[in-house]
């Protein structure tokens, strides 16, 4: 590869993941989730500008010291090898996998990283590269190691989220661990090209293929998805409730359900938001479920409420679904109020609808807290 090749190569990963890192942290915050994946855009980052430097040594634009060429090579590696950990921490807490649930675990995970950090302190043949008294790189006895710690990270986590997927128990979230699975292709497809032709840089436009497709996704979704519970957003359901009531055939009955947690500032208050979130995102997947079993439209209204669409034979069947969900979720210690109404002539627009379930959901709670007293 031509130097001038290679810098217009290299500086338009770099440009590409600056951008992207700048519009994600400018953007709407979406907690410790968005944040990790923050670190790993950064790492990526670290990833591109390292190995520009050390391209820009190979061909002796920069002429530097065999400590400094050293050096620059280390801070590479080690770079790969961090964001390959990082996005297995984002990956297994978007997956809520029990892997992270200790600072113990955490650190077993990253034994592997400090291994290879280790051998990098003491470059040599036996190692993981070396530079020879012309200053010139070779690749040492252990480049295999710090290259299957690299894509082991990547490989376990995406097998993981494979399996997930596959579990019909996760269906509810089947898209989003099909997602995270994907990070892998690229990163594998161009660094198998790049250990065959090790003068060029394809690994990097893996790296940067794969966090750019991770973050469209990302901002795809934001349009019409709630970016906490993974349900459709208030703007989405206007939009579809929009569209049934104008072409609503009337072959069976359209109902509209409302609901929200019982004692849900209890929950933030006393249990903390991190309790609070998690119990919004467990309605989300029992909706979803019930969703996909029946082919309704679930969404988040705003705050603790949800707001489903339901085309049924009777109003029984409505009542049937309504004990359903509450008893699902009452095993879980969560505890919602359903109110719900059908379509009707009467009805003029979409408020109108939403306010005659609310009606019922207000009705409800009152005969709830009536009866506690």
């Amino acid at each position: 590869m031509e130097i001038a090749t290679y810098l217009q190569f290299m500086l338009l990963c770099i440009i590409i993941l600056g951008m992207i890192l700048f519009h994600a942290v400018h953007g709407v915050s979406r907690g410790k989730n968005w944040r990790l994946f923050i670190g790993a855009i950064i790492g990526a980052l670290f990833c591109q500008i390292f190995e520009l430097f050390w391209g820009l040594t190979d061909f002796e634009v920069l002429r530097v010291s065999i400590g400094m060429h050293r050096l620059i090579c280390s801070l590479y590696y080690s770079s790969v090898t961090a964001l390959s950990l990082w996005w297995f921490y984002y990956s297994e807490y978007t997956m809520n996998s029990p892997v992270l649930k200790t600072r113990g675990r955490i650190f077993l995970c990253a034994l592997p990283y400090l291994l290879v950090n280790l051998i990098l302190l003491f470059p040599s043949e036996k190692g993981i590269f070396y530079l020879d008294n012309n200053n010139l790189y070779h690749r040492g006895n252990l480049y295999l190691l710090s290259t299957a710690v690299s894509f082991g990270y990547l490989i376990v986590t995406a097998c993981r989220a494979l399996w997930k997927a596959k579990n019909k128990n996760n269906f509810a979230r089947r898209k989003d661990y099909l997602i995270l699975a994907s990070f892998i292709v690229y990163p594998c497809f161009f660094g198998i090209l790049q250990f065959y032709a090790p003068d060029t840089s394809l690994i990097s436009l893996g790296i940067t293929l794969a966090i750019v497709q991770i973050y469209l996704v990302s901002q795809e979704t934001l349009i019409s998805i709630d970016p906490l519970t993974r349900l459709n957003n208030r703007n989405q359901l206007l939009k579809y409730l929009s569209g049934k009531m104008k072409t609503f055939s009337g072959k069976n009955h359209l109902y509209l359900l409302i609901m929200d947690v019982d004692n849900f500032k209890f929950i933030n208050d006393k249990l903390g938001h991190v309790e609070g979130d998690n119990a919004l995102v467990q309605i989300a997947d029992t909706l979803k479920l019930h969703c996909a079993q029946r082919d309704y439209f679930a969404s988040r209204y705003g705050g603790d409420e949800f707001i489903m669409i339901c085309e049924a034979e009777s109003q029984e069947e409505i009542e049937t679904l309504c004990r359903e969900i509450e008893k699902e979720l009452a095993a879980c210690s969560i505890h919602l109020s359903i109110g719900y109404a059908p379509y009707t002539e009467d009805i003029q627009n979409i408020p109108d609808f939403i306010a005659k379930a609310d009606k019922e959901l207000y009705k409800i709670k009152n005969e709830r807290r009536s009866k506690s007293c």
